[in-house]
């Protein structure tokens, strides 16, 4: 038999977070499967309780229907809510500080601006690298120097460049690594200037 479904407020937008959800004809872990998401796949709707069951009925892609919840099946969670995940991640910078700031020395590099400040990777200290490249220094122009902390800032380290790398300020610039594990090689990239 057909139960009413209860349709709650209007369009909500969901982020597929199982690997894979099926969108099916009806709102029933019965009914015939239509088509299906992905992991990261982004679904709007309205959402309406059929038997104790949050399904979100899809008004856009593929017509039909899907499960939001599925721990009564073992699954866990299929769809989150762009809303519920605003609200697990806050707003930007909202969470940024995590433990009681502390006062630095004023570096060896300072004063400059202009450079670029870069944060990534263990040191074995255990704290993240931070390097700060380039930049401008007053009184002395372009700088082409490239500094690094294994401290969390306390102290500096100037690190030698390769022969490429000129001075410059307001620039690109990204982490990333070279190689999946079991021993990766972090690398700088740098764009523009």
């Amino acid at each position: 038999p057909i139960s009413a479904h209860v349709p709650m407020d209007e369009n909500e937008t969901f982020r597929v977070v199982f690997k894979r959800v099926a969108v099916r004809k009806s709102p029933s872990v019965t009914a015939e499967i239509v088509g299906a998401e992905t992991k990261g796949a982004t679904v709007t709707g309205k959402v309406s309780r059929v038997q104790g069951k949050l399904w979100l009925q899809r008004s856009d892609g593929t017509p039909g229907w899907m499960l939001v919840d599925g721990t009564s099946l073992g699954l866990g969670k299929l769809l989150e809510s762009f809303s519920a995940a605003k609200m697990a991640c806050g707003n930007i910078g909202e969470r940024l500080w995590h433990s009681p700031l502390r006062e630095l020395p004023q570096p060896q590099w300072a004063p400059r601006h202009g450079y670029v400040a870069l944060s990534g990777g263990l040191s074995a200290t255990g704290w993240r690298n931070i390097w700060v490249l380039g930049g401008i220094m007053p009184n002395l122009g372009y700088s082409d120097d490239i500094w690094r902390s294994v401290d969390g800032g306390t102290s500096w380290g100037l690190v030698p460049a390769g022969i490429h790398w000129s001075p410059r300020s307001e620039f690109g610039c990204c982490g990333g690594s070279t190689a999946p594990e079991p021993k990766p090689k972090g690398v700088i990239y740098v764009v523009g200037a």
